[in-house]
Order: C-alpha cells, then sequence, then structure tokens
C-alpha cells in the first residue's frame, strides 16, 4: 500500500473515532485541549507513515551525501520527480515547525533552537531509516534541508499567526480551559 493511501486511511480511522468519543462526551470534554493533542497525534503518525514508506512502487532507493549533486545531475523528467519529494518534504515538516513553536510558547521555553533541533532530529534519524530499512527509499542530505526549511517556514507562519487576535485566544483555551 502506498504511503498517500495508507496515510489517509490512518488518519480516518483516526478521526472517525475521536469524533465518536467526542460526540459521546461532548459535555464533559476540555475539546481546544483535545483537538490540540489530537492533532499532534495525528500528525506524527502521516510523518511516520510518509518519511518510512514508498511514495510509488516504483521509486528506487539510493544514498546521497552530496548537497544539490542530485537535483543537478537530474533531467527534465527525473527533475519533476525530485521537485514533487522536495515539495512533500517541505508541506510534511511545516506542521512540525508550527507545533513545535507553539508547544514551545505553551510551556513558556525559548522556541526557534528547539523547533531547529527536533526539524534536524526527527529528519536525520527518518532518512537513518530510510536507509537501512528494506522499503528502497532515498536516503538524501537533500531532504533534510528542505525539511528543515519546511520546519522554519511553520516556526515563521506561527509567529505571524501570534501577532494576530485569534491565535492567543486559542492557546490560551487550550491552557486555561
Amino acid at each position: 500500500m502506498e504511503a498517500l493511501t495508507f496515510s489517509a486511511l490512518v488518519f480516518s480511522v483516526y478521526a472517525s473515532a475521536l469524533g465518536a468519543i467526542a460526540y459521546c462526551k461532548r459535555d464533559s470534554l476540555d475539546i481546544g485541549r483535545i483537538v490540540y493533542v489530537n492533532i499532534i497525534v495525528m500528525y506524527c503518525a502521516v510523518l511516520f507513515v510518509m518519511s518510512l514508506f514508498p511514495y510509488a512502487p516504483e521509486e528506487l532507493g539510493g544514498l546521497y551525501f552530496a548537497p544539490v549533486a542530485e537535483w543537478l545531475r537530474a533531467d527534465k523528467a527525473a527533475f519533476g520527480g525530485l521537485l514533487l519529494r522536495g515539495l512533500t518534504g517541505f508541506l510534511l515538516y511545516l506542521p512540525l515547525g508550527f507545533l513545535s513553536d507553539m508547544h514551545s510558547k505553551l510551556k513558556g521555553e525559548p522556541a526557534l533552537l528547539k523547533t531547529v533541533l527536533l526539524a534536524l532530529t526527527v529528519s536525520v534519524t527518518a532518512e537513518f531509516l530510510q536507509l537501512v530499512l528494506p522499503y528502497g527509499r532515498t536516503c538524501s542530505i537533500d531532504d533534510v534541508l528542505i525539511n528543515l526549511i519546511g520546519a522554519m517556514a511553520g516556526y515563521g507562519i506561527f509567529q505571524l499567526a501570534l501577532r494576530g487576535r485569534a491565535m492567543p485566544a486559542v492557546m490560551k483555551n487550550i491552557l486555561y480551559r
């Protein structure tokens, strides 16, 4: 089963179960906190599946430790696949930066260094597992860099969201309700 299909299946089952529980206990639940925690759980599940399982059955394995070399060597047909893989990595790690910054703000901790270290740790671990697991995934330093850029973009988006009125109210609801 492809990673995208499996991710959609995991997300659907988990969201359905969460919805049923929330409906049954709607009077006694702190919905803001439950949504926050479950978004993190669902995101981690999707990140795990998308990082370790192949996107498509025809994906071939490889090992690329020279930054940008894979992109420069690619012909026109392969460049589209690389661009899609880069965009997927960027978008997949965007919530990591957003949620890491949000969690740090909720705990009153410094967020930038924590976000960078978390993104690097998760990304390097995923790339290492892609190298050693028999799924035919590509291990590339470019993916680590793109993932880090995605996480930093998520961090920036959260910083911008904090300047509005809605995000501080959401955070207060998660913390104090």
